[in-house]
Formats: C-alpha cells, structure tokens, sequence
C-alpha cells in the first residue's frame, strides 16, 4: 500500500472514530451482535472479532461503534 493511501485510511479513521453515535434501538442492537462473537470467541485463538455492516449510501454505515 503506498504512503499516500495509508494516510488517506488513517484520517478517514481518525475521522469516524471521532464521531459519537446516537444510541437508537438500531445502535444498540447492533452494539449487541457485534459484542456476542467478541465475548464467545475470546478465549479462541485467531478468532475474527470484525463486524460486516451494508447499507446504502450516507446511511451510516462507516460509523464506529464504542
């Protein structure tokens, strides 16, 4: 990956993870499915812990969950 790319990731990052989400039912519930692979798999090793998120443009889907 060249330099310019990784920065464009990184700010991109650094970006959504300064957001706050709101804690409608649809945050919570998502907050819940991606918790419930994190706890049940912690003591697995190589387990993913990643959480695939769709939706349609400008619907908030890069939103980082806290």
């Amino acid at each position: 990956m060249s330099q310019p790319i990784r920065e464009v990731r990184h700010a991109r990052i650094a970006y959504h993870a300064a957001l706050r989400a709101i804690r409608s039912s649809t945050v919570k519930e998502s907050d819940h499915q991606g918790r419930l692979p994190t706890l049940l798999n912690q003591r697995v090793h190589g387990a993913l812990r990643g959480m695939a998120v769709s939706g349609e443009w400008t619907t908030g889907n890069t939103t980082a969950l806290k």
